[in-house]
């Protein structure tokens, strides 16, 4: 699969969610070159143009590369004897204000002793300070793929980079408007991917009330769950 297939891909699994709050199937939608990212045909036939971009918020990429590295090692210390994987673990964090060299190195060895009583056959903590849950993909016992480590912040949207977000995309849409090619699109709509490492909660975000965009509507989306938040209703 080339770049752009993969790209394409990417794009057309964001938009699931909206499709399926449109009672559309995945047949309603297209993708074309110099045109916006996603058409939908709806149900009445107009045709939607649908730009799609990330929400990635620096702080939060900066603590999965933390988290990755404190799982690296953990799976090449605590895990003697397995030559042939590394084990995928998922770990929801308590207490602890990620992303700092300190604190890593502060509480690393308890971080590990309670990530090590989730294993099969280990007594778990009866106090835990530090790990909401964390599970094993596979167990031990069954060696195959990747490692990966997620904390859990539930933080607020921020705003001042979404709405930064929306008016980049708008400068792309002059140029979408322009185009001959896209005299057949009734709207342009705008979905905002919040991309897997983020633990931002939207569900109740609402943008300001003075806010006023050239998308006639903006979707936030993460996971298969997605909100309108322009226009307001």
């Amino acid at each position: 699969m080339t770049h752009i297939e993969w790209q394409e891909y990417e794009e057309s699994f964001v938009v699931m969610p909206i499709l399926n709050k449109l009672g559309l199937s995945c047949d309603a939608i297209s993708t074309e070159r110099d045109k916006p990212d996603i058409q939908i045909t709806l149900n009445d036939k107009r045709l939607i143009g649908l730009e799609v971009t990330q929400y990635v918020v620096t702080r939060n990429k900066e603590t999965q590369e933390v988290l990755y590295k404190l799982f690296k090692e953990y799976s090449e210390t605590h895990l003697p004897g397995i030559t042939s994987a590394t084990y995928q673990i998922f770990v929801m964090f308590l207490g602890i204000d990620f992303p700092t060299g300190v604190n890593i190195k502060l509480h690393k060895d308890e971080i590990f002793g309670e990530i090590d009583s989730f294993l099969p056959g280990k007594e778990r903590v009866n106090v835990t300070k530090y790990i909401e849950e964390a599970t094993f993909y596979p167990s031990p016992n069954i060696p195959n793929y990747t490692s990966e480590v997620v904390a859990l912040e539930n933080i607020e949207v921020n705003e001042k980079y979404l709405l930064s977000r929306i008016r980049e995309k708008e400068n792309k849409l002059v140029s979408y408007k322009q185009n001959p090619k896209n005299k057949n699109v009734s709207e342009y709509w705008l979905a905002i991917n919040v991309a897997f490492e983020e633990n931002t909660d939207f569900r109740t975000y609402q943008l300001p009330d003075s806010f006023v965009s050239d998308y006639s509507r903006i979707y936030l989306v993460k996971s298969g769950f997605c909100k309108m938040i322009y226009p307001q209703t």
